[in-house]
């Protein structure tokens, strides 16, 4: 397990807080959308938010743990 990281994403959409895959689990939080100016003076708009990734083991041991 990882610890929580800064990221910038692309997506189209706003990420979601949970997002499960075949073999890992992102976790996020402090979803903001926010503008920039690229190294082509271009704006952009971009997520900004704290992510950290897990395993599915580990994502399900921890969510065993907060239902205790």
């Amino acid at each position: 397990m990882s610890e929580y990281k800064e990221v910038y994403g692309t997506q189209t959409d706003r990420p979601k807080e949970v997002e499960v895959n075949v073999d890992t689990v992102y976790l996020r939080k402090n979803i903001e959308r926010i503008t920039q100016t690229n190294e082509n003076g271009e704006i952009e708009s971009l997520w900004k938010y704290l992510e950290k990734t897990m395993t599915v083991r580990e994502y399900a041991e921890m969510k065993a743990k907060e239902g205790a």
